[in-house]
């Protein structure tokens, strides 16, 4: 059984990523802008020049464009100003059902969030879910925080396809293992993912640097959740849960229920 995403922390800020319409050869993801809390609430900006290059691997906006990408339809990227304030929430929360729909809790239990979770918040929603939809290649990613010592979340595991030593279609609930490769001549915060001794892919590169930090300062357990098929190819997900060194994952006695928000007073506000 699939373990179950109980404990959110939110996040700081997301990440717009990109991806080319599936007949073009680089599937690669392209971080493209963020959404981040300020004092007037959530903002927008696309990045730009160096740091473009440095979070896309020496990549060019040039060779973005050239893959068919026009920007996010809410915010021109041609305009002169770099930071949006205006209904950015609002904007990415239409990616997300209402949660009026009847089936909202069985959308939920889709992306495994638990019943009782703590801190499920609008920008955490976003974080879980991907705010993926079928019609374009847009995602937001989390990049979370590498001081945090307790969460739960998912992950796309980067490039199992090309990794097929095992097969894991199917088999949701196998345990996965994170190994740093510092020596990767792509990106030295590269972690690999392991499933009974053998590789199956990589932690998505924009959460990379992270899962860098906490690998021998954090216990990481993780596990398959679901397979997903989609215009955009097949992508394979996982639950991850982080707790500190020492503790005990499947009791998590030393979390506070106190502490947590049950689900059902964000879902009726």
């Amino acid at each position: 059984m699939t373990a179950l995403i109980e404990w959110i922390s939110e996040p700081k800020r997301l990440v717009l990523a990109w991806e080319a319409p599936p007949f073009l050869p680089d599937r690669s993801r392209w971080a493209v802008g963020e959404i981040f809390h300020t004092p007037r609430g959530v903002a927008f900006r696309y990045y730009r020049a160096e740091e473009f290059r440095v979070l896309n691997s020496g990549r060019t906006e040039e060779a973005l464009v050239s893959q068919g990408y026009y920007g996010y339809p809410a915010f021109d990227p041609n305009e002169k100003r770099n930071f949006f304030y205006s209904n950015v929430l609002e904007a990415f929360m239409r990616r997300l059902p209402p949660r009026s729909r009847t089936d909202y809790f069985e959308y939920l239990r889709h992306f495994g969030i638990s019943s009782d979770a703590n801190g499920l918040t609008p920008l955490a929603m976003l974080a879980l879910t991907e705010a993926r939809l079928p019609s374009d290649g847009f995602s937001l990613v989390d990049p979370l925080d590498p001081i945090d010592d307790i969460c739960d979340f998912n992950i796309e595991i980067a490039g199992h396809r090309f990794y097929s030593a095992i097969n894991l279609v199917g088999e949701v609930g196998v345990s996965l293992s994170f190994r740093a490769e510092p020596f990767n001549a792509y990106d030295p915060n590269a972690v690999q993912i392991f499933s009974a001794g053998q590789m199956i892919g990589y932690v998505n590169r924009i959460q990379a640097a992270t899962f860098a930090v906490w690998i021998g300062h954090r216990l990481i357990t993780a596990s398959v959740s679901r397979l997903a098929n989609s215009a955009y190819g097949q992508k394979l997900y996982a639950v991850v849960k982080v707790r500190p060194l020492g503790s005990n994952v499947e009791t998590e006695s030393y979390l506070s229920k106190s502490r947590q928000e049950p689900l059902r007073n964000y879902l009726h506000r």
